[in-house]
């Protein structure tokens, strides 16, 4: 497997390839970082589940997304 993780000043992307087709299995987002309305949008299997992460930092945001 192939992690990918991309941050930004107030958001970060990731995404989990299968290595040897690089096909995505998984891919997730959290938006809006340290700020109350910051939030984790995650989708595995075509299934997509969102939740709240309130004054979420960098670092509090990729252990949960983890």
């Amino acid at each position: 497997m192939i992690l990918v993780i991309n941050t930004g000043s107030s958001s970060i992307k990731m995404a989990l390839l299968e290595k040897s087709s690089m096909s995505l299995m998984a891919e997730g987002l959290t938006q809006r970082l340290g700020e109350v309305s910051a939030e984790l949008s995650f989708t595995i299997a075509g299934h997509t589940t969102q939740d709240s992460l309130p004054k979420a930092t960098h670092e509090s945001a990729i252990a949960a997304m983890l």
